[in-house]
């Protein structure tokens, strides 16, 4: 199930997705509780434009691969990609809410700080968003955000 489920994560990825639907299905078919399935489903609906359904299935990859929350040292993209997913769909607290458990997770990529950035600026989330610039950890990404804390 999980090979399945990462082949169909790799035909997303490869932008294949007509083929992704019956990898998905054997996946599910061989272990309908596989957590990479989920994942794999939510790039494939996000792939799709189906901003909803992307955001369920990786609301449900969350939370079977860290049903204790995300630990130090795990890496992957979950929330991040969940909280892009959350912006476009004009949700800012909770894609603020969604990166910061990604930067709480992992020290957060130039791009996703920016990014956690304009949901707090969106929200009116000074405290956070001063608390962000302060931890940026080079002058380029402070300078950035700095910008945003100025609007």
């Amino acid at each position: 199930a999980e090979a399945y489920s990462l082949l169909g994560l790799a035909l997303v990825h490869a932008g294949r997705l007509s083929e992704v639907t019956p990898v998905l299905r054997q996946a599910a078919h061989a272990d309908p509780q596989e957590d990479q399935l989920y994942r794999a489903w939510g790039a494939y609906y996000l792939a799709q434009g189906d901003l909803d359904r992307a955001a369920s299935y990786y609301e449900k990859a969350i939370a079977m691969l860290h049903p204790e929350g995300l630990g130090l040292g795990q890496v992957d993209h979950d929330y991040s990609t969940l909280a892009a997913i959350y912006a476009k769909q004009g949700r800012h607290r909770a894609a603020a809410e969604a990166y910061e458990e990604d930067c709480f997770a992992m020290i957060c990529s130039a791009n996703t700080a920016y990014r956690f950035g304009l949901e707090l600026a969106a929200i009116g989330d000074h405290e956070k968003l001063k608390m962000l610039i302060e931890n940026a950890p080079d002058k380029n990404e402070a300078d950035r955000l700095q910008v945003l804390a100025k609007q």
